[in-house]
């Protein structure tokens, strides 16, 4: 498999080669998610931008992601997953926050592996189901898996529960963790290296952070 990351990428690895476990949050249903709902604020998403991507073909988006640096913080139009909190979600809420209204939405996710490499994604709902590209072609340990691969899900399942700051040694205050994943998968559009032979997954990991509560 892959060794990754800190409970993020691990987790968005195991999910694409095993499966976990989900259900709901999509388009024609707004806002509801299976542990909590999310709460937004107001920032810049990508697509605010004068030229939105609103992507789904595979090699448009290995593009766009092979353009990032290998580092955090290089683009301020990517959510980066840190550990062991992410102190900025404005990103993502945006991104929340419009899919589950049902108006197309788009988000680039930085994922860091143990190792210190990123694992770039591309996340887009057109309104009606998800794509989600992503490319590991920075982590040096990916080992027989492709530098891409994509998926396509119809519904986003956020899975949000408390956490215990002194598992983590966080500050004090109230902290939880957000697993996010494709549900409902369409496996004829599962890009895999060719050659390999993977058990279909259940779920396709998007992301996993850890966010302070909301007051």
């Amino acid at each position: 498999m892959k060794r990754i990351v800190i409970l993020t990428s691990l987790f968005l690895m195991l999910c694409f080669l095993a499966g976990c476990a989900e259900k709901e949050t999509s388009a024609p249903e707004p806002a509801e998610v299976s542990s909590g709902k999310e709460e937004t604020s107001d920032p810049a998403l990508v697509e605010d931008d004068a030229d939105p991507l609103f992507a789904e073909n595979d090699e448009e988006v290995r593009d766009y992601l092979s353009s990032f640096e290998n580092r955090v913080g290089s683009s301020d139009k990517v959510f980066y997953t840190t550990f062991p909190v992410t102190e900025d979600t404005s990103i993502w809420d945006r991104f929340i926050e419009r899919s589950s209204a049902g108006e197309k939405a788009e988000i680039t996710i930085g994922q860091i592996t143990i190792e210190g490499d990123l694992i770039y994604s591309y996340l887009f709902y057109n309104g009606e189901s998800y794509y989600m590209g992503v490319d590991m072609s920075r982590d040096k340990f990916k080992g027989d898996l492709d530098g891409f691969y994509s998926c396509r899900g119809w519904y986003l399942q956020l899975d949000i529960t408390d956490v215990d700051e002194e598992e983590y040694n966080l500050s004090s205050g109230k902290y939880e963790r957000v697993i996010a994943y494709l549900t409902q998968l369409d496996y004829s559009a599962i890009k895999m290296e060719e050659g390999q032979v993977y058990n279909m997954p259940v779920e396709f990991g998007v992301c996993s952070f850890i966010r302070a509560k909301a007051q």
